[in-house]
């Protein structure tokens, strides 16, 4: 019905912060929908969900992954299964996934990637050179050290606002 849909807009007008939490609060009403047998109000969900991670500036660095999980995994995603906690396997597996593409592409030690982040996390300081060096398995050479320092404190930051800022209750 016609105010079904403006509850739905006034929902998203009055919004105080969109984040991971909100848009997954989207799609659980998506499935629910679906699950009841109404797609046109599904659909309508979904794409308002899409949007919003075109809209907001905190969202941009997550679209991708997000749209991946709502384009691959909804779909998989039972009338008893939680969209929450299917999100959270996935965001947890393409976390690590890209922790472990980072060290394997830099050639970084885990374990002082992981501090590195928690510390840039802690912070919100960009990781010390000498810091990143420590975490290099093979140390760069003089030239090209402060390049690769600084490509890698770059990724590590961009992971932390890629994987955990804006998630919100996930």
């Amino acid at each position: 019905s016609i105010v079904d849909e403006i509850d739905f807009e006034l929902e998203l007008i009055q919004r105080d912060e969109i984040n991971v939490a909100y848009i997954l609060s989207l799609l659980n009403q998506a499935s629910e929908d679906a699950a009841k047998g109404n797609k046109s109000e599904s659909d309508k969900k979904r794409d308002a969900a899409l949007n919003l991670l075109g809209n907001e500036p905190q969202l941009r660095s997550k679209r991708e992954l997000i749209e991946k999980f709502i384009r691959d995994y909804m779909p998989t995603v039972g009338k008893e299964d939680s969209v929450e906690q299917a999100f959270a396997t996935y965001w947890e597996n393409e976390k690590e996934m890209a922790i472990g593409g980072l060290c394997e592409e830099e050639g970084l030690e885990r374990d002082a990637i992981d501090q590195i982040i928690k510390n840039y996390r802690f912070t919100g300081r960009e990781p010390l050179p000498e810091d990143v060096v420590a975490a290099m398995t093979e140390k760069p050479r003089i030239l090209e050290r402060r390049r690769k320092v600084r490509r890698v404190a770059e990724k590590a930051v961009a992971f932390v606002h890629q994987f955990e800022e804006g998630i919100g209750g996930v």
